[in-house]
């Protein structure tokens, strides 16, 4: 499966201090987030997601989830919570990350691959940085060891996702309006209503990556598929399943009915994907209930979503 898609799923379903000598000028910010980074050699910044790679082995993925709370989130990552899911903990030390208080891990879950994993923050945001490479690329590890350890984390930067989002919405004339932004995840609500949680509220989420030549759009919702039966849905039927291109893009389009939160819930699923640029959109709208009345609101955001 594509890597970029397992860290989106990931994000669904929840050393000692380096002291940077570097000047700050040198520093590149990762769009999309108030993170910023000395570049490791041969890496650069990623296309639809908020990373930096260097080749298909070598790539870092930034979580800026703003308005988290980095002592409560930290807690669910731990030597022996990796250690329970039959993953080999080479490393693991507390730190500071541009005087922030940071976990780091050196993991290594099969022969070929290392993952950095480091979270970082204080009680205003919460950060996690992923950084997957071969595990005997020593010089990818120490370059990339050097830069992670030394990024540098600005408050002032102002973020507008839509921004660096690899595509765009015209016209939204459903009553779902964009609201908020996480992790790659693009947050849709009624009326665009910023909310901490949105309990058994319909919503509408769009998430932009990368793919390779090989993917195609069914494959990608299956996996997000799976990602909600992880997390608590129960399907029982599937309607209206389409594969005809849309708006000129491969494209899936499926209704999936079933459980979630003791309701009975729709999942609209929508998958185009951009095979000469090789970027995917994938679209989920959720319901708890008045389907009929979600469901063509659903489709008319959906249809006017296109790439830039």
């Amino acid at each position: 499966m594509n890597l970029k898609i397992i860290y989106t799923l990931l994000i669904l379903i929840n050393l000692t201090s380096c002291k940077n000598k570097v000047d700050k000028s040198e520093y590149t910010n990762i769009p999309g987030s108030r993170i910023l980074i000395d570049m490791p050699a041969g890496f650069k910044l990623t296309s639809g997601s908020i990373g930096i790679e260097k080749d298909k082995n070598s790539m870092v993925q930034f979580f800026d989830l703003i308005g988290g709370n980095h002592f409560n989130n930290s807690n669910t990552v731990s030597k022996e919570i990796f250690e329970s899911k039959g993953i080999k903990v080479l490393e693991n030390k507390d730190l500071k990350i541009d005087n922030y208080d940071a976990k780091y891990f050196l993991l290594q879950a099969n022969e070929n691959e290392k993952t950095i994993n480091i979270v970082f923050g204080d009680s205003t945001f919460s950060d996690m940085v992923m950084a997957l490479y071969h595990s005997k690329d020593l010089k990818t590890e120490k370059d990339l060891k050097k830069a992670l350890f030394s990024l540098k984390y600005d408050k002032k930067i102002k973020i507008d996702p839509l921004d660096f989002a690899l595509f765009k919405v015209t016209p939204n004339n459903s009553k779902f309006k964009f609201a908020k932004y996480n992790s790659n995840i693009f947050l849709f609500s009624e009326n665009g209503k910023v909310k901490d949680a949105y309990v058994k509220e319909p919503m509408f989420t769009i998430n932009s990556f990368t793919i390779d030549k090989t993917t195609n759009a069914e494959t990608i919702a299956e996996s997000f598929l799976q990602g909600m039966l992880q997390n608590g849905f129960y399907k029982t039927d599937e309607k209206n399943v389409s594969f005809e291109n849309l708006n000129g893009y491969k494209a899936i389009r499926r209704e999936i009915y079933g459980y979630m939160k003791a309701e009975y819930a729709l999942l609209y699923q929508v998958v185009i994907l951009n095979k000469e640029s090789l970027n995917a959109i994938a679209m989920q709208g959720i319901s708890y209930s008045e389907h009929e009345i979600n469901l063509p609101e659903f489709k008319e955001l959906s249809e006017n979503i296109l790439f830039k």
